[in-house]
């Protein structure tokens, strides 16, 4: 069994605006406590500055908890995710595509039935590139092709 795991691009925008909310936080504080603003002041203030903290711990647990693990093996897939749980059988897979150079592979089921695996990153991911090679050559043994 071989799995791959597909992280999300980092939210540079949140880590970016965690900063600057906590920088002005904590100036702020500074600046209210030197001021004598009062207590309401002080605790506005350090208020933003937790906030900006909390932005930036949401980040990184996004960052965490926003990967998807595509667990590949001989006899088929599992795809798990958040709120995702997906399996099935190279038997059942008609046909392998794969669009946006290589960002979004899909595996067919038939006529109807799709199951997509998109890569956040893109196509230069080696987890995407290696999983998509992988997938071709799990399909080509289940179907009994060879390079040979």
């Amino acid at each position: 069994m071989t799995t791959y795991v597909l992280k999300p691009r980092p939210p540079f925008r949140a880590f970016v605006l965690a900063a600057i909310i906590s920088l002005a936080g904590a100036l702020f504080v500074v600046l209210a406590s030197a001021e004598h603003w009062g207590a309401i002041g002080v605790a506005i203030c350090v208020i933003v500055l937790a906030l900006g903290i909390g932005l930036l711990v949401f980040a990184l647990l996004s960052m965490s908890k926003m990967r998807v693990f595509v667990r590949l093996d001989d006899s088929g897939y599992t795809i798990e995710g958040p709120g995702l749980h997906k399996t099935g059988a190279w038997a059942e897979v008609t046909k392998v595509t794969t669009q946006r150079e290589g960002a979004h592979l899909t595996l067919h089921h038939g006529e109807v039935a799709r199951t997509h695996i998109i890569c956040p990153r893109g196509v230069s991911d080696p987890q995407m590139q290696a999983l998509t090679a992988d997938v071709i050559a799990r399909m080509d043994a289940d179907r009994g092709y060879s390079n040979a």
